[in-house]
C-alpha cells in the first residue's frame, strides 16, 4: 500500500514539473506581430522609470496534472518617461488555445510604492486580447502604482453615551496596477476610549479621501475630508466626535 502511494506522489510530481524556455527571448518580430506598450505612473502622473518588465507564454495542463511550459519572450524596462513597449510574435499554437496564457510580469519596487496583494502573490497580468487570435494588433496597457506615504489618524473626544455610538475612518485603499483593476490593502481605524491613534500607509503626493463615521445618539453621519499626503512622509489629520 505504502509503495502505490509512493509511486502515486512521484508521478504526480513528474507530470507536474515546469519546462522553461528562453531560447526565443527577444528575437525580432517581422510578420504577424503584437505590440504591448503603455505607461507606468504613480501620484500626480509623475513617471515610474526603470521599472523591470517581462512578456512570458504558459501552457498549462488541465487540472494542473502535466507540464507547464513557460517561454520568455521579451524583457526590458520602463524609460525615463514611465513608457515600455514589446513587439513580439507568437508560435501558431500559441494563439487561441485552451489553458494558454500571454502575461505581462511587472516586478515593482515595495519599499518605493505601496504593497499591492494581487501582484505579491501572482506578479503578473494577462494580456487578454492575444488570447482572442489577433495578429498585427497593439494592446495598450497603462499602469498606476501608489508611492508611499503614512497618514498619522488620530480620532479625539470619542466619549459614547450608549454602546451604539462609533466614530471610525472606514477602509482607505487605493485603485493600481494595470488599469486601476487592483486594490493596495485595505486601512482602517476604530476609535475606542482607550486607543483612537493609527499610523496607516497612504498614496504619496496626491489628494486623498478619507470617510469618517460618526453615529451619536442613533444617528449616523458620514463626512468626506480631502488631505494631501507628501511621498516619504508622515501627515497628521485630526478628527473630533
Amino acid at each position: 500500500m505504502r509503495s502505490l502511494l509512493f509511486s502515486f506522489v512521484l508521478a504526480t510530481i513528474l507530470w507536474s514539473c515546469t519546462k522553461r524556455d528562453d531560447t526565443f527571448l527577444s528575437v525580432p518580430c517581422t510578420d504577424s506581430c503584437t505590440t504591448v506598450r503603455g505607461r507606468f505612473q504613480t501620484g500626480n502622473s509623475e513617471p515610474i522609470p526603470g521599472l523591470p518588465l517581462e512578456v512570458r507564454f504558459e501552457s498549462r495542463p488541465t487540472f494542473g496534472l502535466g507540464q507547464t511550459t513557460i517561454r520568455k519572450i521579451a524583457t526590458g524596462k520602463t524609460d525615463n518617461n514611465g513608457f515600455y513597449s514589446f513587439t513580439f510574435s507568437l508560435k501558431p499554437l500559441e494563439y487561441s488555445e485552451h489553458n494558454r496564457h500571454v502575461f505581462l510580469t511587472v516586478n515593482y519596487d515595495k519599499t518605493s510604492f505601496l504593497p499591492i496583494p494581487w501582484y505579491d502573490q501572482y506578479g503578473t497580468d494577462e494580456i487578454i486580447s492575444v488570447r482572442s487570435g489577433k495578429r498585427d494588433t497593439t494592446i495598450v496597457m497603462d499602469y498606476y502604482f501608489a508611492s508611499k506615504a503614512q497618514l498619522r489618524l488620530q480620532l479625539n473626544n470619542f466619549t459614547p453615551s450608549s454602546t451604539t455610538d462609533s466614530f471610525y475612518i472606514r477602509s482607505v485603499y487605493h485603485e493600481v496596477g494595470y488599469d486601476k483593476r487592483h486594490v493596495t490593502e485595505q486601512q482602517f481605524l476604530l476609535a475606542t476610549q482607550s486607543s483612537n491613534e493609527k499610523v496607516i500607509p497612504i498614496a504619496g503626493n496626491q489628494q486623498n479621501k478619507i470617510s469618517v463615521v460618526r453615529r451619536k445618539g442613533g444617528t449616523r453621519t458620514v463626512s468626506d475630508t480631502m488631505i494631501y499626503t507628501p511621498t516619504n512622509q508622515t501627515t497628521l489629520l485630526t478628527l473630533n466626535f
